[in-house]
């Protein structure tokens, strides 16, 4: 009789220790691709920061002056500070390698209506790679900035991802006795009574006339604090809890594509908003930054340059860096 051979193979046990060593190394190993990607996310969305600071340069060198966050025309009927044309995304286009759609894009109107033959409205329905950061919430959304019924409600346009850096401030001139006002928004009843010194690169350009993209904008020579210490574009991603708070980067009127640093903590923190509108009333929260990104926000800066600001960053400092002839210092700054 044939003796009979022993198969080997795995026991029960053996098994269950095999597919328990294997859990164990991927558990390990997930937070670590993760992390990685997320690297790699946080990289790509700094060189789009740095890609717009190309933009805006090459704006400067061919028209003397920044682009302007967005234009009040002071001669046009109906303007005011919601009410403004020529957000300075729209104005970069050309130097984005999106010319075409600059092209067509209706100057004639302001940045909520359509313009001639729907032109407008299909420039800011546009999704522009540039102008997202992967990690941000909004990727590849349209979205309503008056959800819910307030301005501009029913009118869809691309979210962003980034905001220009219009200028320091402490607050609103109606809610502090002092250095307040904003950068992002000009109209009677918000003055301006701050250092004109604490004004950013791409801020409001008010009283402009129509047609003209020159007059009152910043010039390099303004630039006295130093273009390497001069914040010009940084992150703010959507909140989840007020999408209508995220950036639209065809949408001139304050806070979608231009915000004024407001030297409070919730400043950098505006991602919780709910929270914030409860710590931090009378729409400040609006007019904030923030990402989703761990420790911070990419910042772009002048001089083109770019780099993380930690979320801890002294608020004193961070002021000092929005704005562009405060003579502030910036010693601590990361």
């Amino acid at each position: 009789m044939p003796s009979l051979k022993r198969i080997g193979g795995f026991t029960l046990v053996e098994l269950l220790v095999v597919i328990a060593i294997i859990g164990v190394l991927v558990a390990l190993l997930l937070p670590a691709v993760q992390q990685a990607r997320e690297s790699a996310r946080r990289t790509q969305c700094l060189n789009h920061l740095k890609q717009m600071a190309l933009a805006v340069q090459n704006y400067q060198d061919t028209h003397s002056v920044f682009p302007p966050g967005h234009i009040i025309p002071r001669d046009r009927k109906g303007a005011d500070g919601h009410k403004t044309i020529a957000p300075w995304q729209v104005l970069i286009l050309p130097y984005i390698e999106q010319k075409a759609l600059f092209d067509i894009y209706d100057f004639n109107v302001f940045s909520d209506e359509d313009g001639a033959n729907g032109a407008n409205r299909t420039v800011r329905q546009t999704n522009i790679s540039i102008y997202r950061c992967p990690t941000d919430l909004s990727k590849g959304e349209l979205g309503n900035p008056g959800d819910g019924g307030r301005r501009y409600d029913g009118i869809i346009f691309s979210r962003g991802s980034y905001v220009g850096v219009a200028g320091k401030s402490y607050g609103h001139p109606r809610d502090c006795p002092d250095r307040c006002g904003d950068w992002d928004f000009q109209w009677d009843e918000t003055k301006p009574i701050f250092h004109t010194g604490w004004r950013g690169v791409i801020t409001l350009v008010d009283d402009l006339l129509s047609g003209s993209q020159i007059r009152n904008a910043v010039r390099l020579a303004e630039v006295s604090d130093g273009s390497s210490n001069t914040a010009l574009i940084t992150e703010a991603h959507r909140p989840k809890d007020r999408p209508d708070r995220a950036p639209f980067w065809a949408l001139g009127g304050n806070t979608y594509t231009i915000r004024t640093m407001q030297v409070n903590n919730w400043s950098l923190r505006y991602l919780d908003y709910n929270q914030c509108e409860t710590a931090w009333p009378s729409n400040h929260c609006q007019r904030s930054f923030g990402s989703w990104h761990s420790g911070g926000l990419n910042c772009s800066f002048t001089d083109g340059s770019g780099r993380m600001i930690n979320r801890n960053i002294d608020m004193e400092v961070a002021g000092a860096l929005s704005s562009s002839a405060g003579a502030e210092s910036i010693s601590d700054s990361p």
